[in-house]
């Protein structure tokens, strides 16, 4: 089942071999696109540096905040200004780019290197939840190839982006995960 500390941070030297993630400086085999689903813009945020290429593997994560119209006012800033913020501290878990984008009032999406998937998932909805315990996202997960051409990840496409997109349309929606 892999390390709880790992997948939620806690072990921030830990360089043991683990069943998630083996060593942590371990090259990881590339997965297909959408051989990983978990039912768990304009204004684009690109951290680290970016790589060039036709397609790379990425994890993409691709939400909507729980009954945002029944927020108090300012709560949907509140929660776009964590997950900016965890954004923010995913990029520094690894030597590769970060992107974080809100889309569609309630909607976000991020990239993120594989090795790094679950970590941002629970991530992500760690940032929303403290924010308020009564604040919550619905979170789909998809790992595979493609495209992120420039900044935004409203450009970026290919199978992984519509992989994570359909991925996050079959959740229930009394499932946030």
């Amino acid at each position: 089942s892999g390390c709880q500390r790992c997948l939620l941070g806690l072990a921030r030297n830990h360089d043991l071999l683990c069943q998630l993630h083996g060593p942590l400086d371990a090259q990881r085999p590339d997965p297909p696109a959408g051989a990983f689903n978990l039912a768990l813009g304009p204004s684009a945020r690109q951290h680290g540096k970016k790589t060039e290429g036709p397609m790379t593997n990425y994890a993409v994560l691709t939400g909507d905040i729980v009954k945002s119209s029944q927020l108090p006012e300012g709560g949907l800033d509140r929660i776009f200004a964590s997950l900016t913020q965890t954004s923010d501290i995913v990029s520094r878990w690894q030597d590769a780019p970060t992107y974080f984008t809100r889309n569609r009032g309630d909607g976000w999406q991020m990239a993120v290197p594989p090795a790094f998937a679950l970590r941002a998932v629970f991530a992500c909805r760690a940032a929303v939840r403290m924010v308020d315990k009564r604040f919550d996202t619905r979170v789909a997960l998809a790992l595979g190839k493609g495209t992120i051409p420039s900044d935004t990840l409203a450009d970026a496409y290919g199978p992984v982006f519509t992989a994570s997109g359909q991925a996050l349309e079959q959740i229930p929606r009394k499932s946030n995960m």
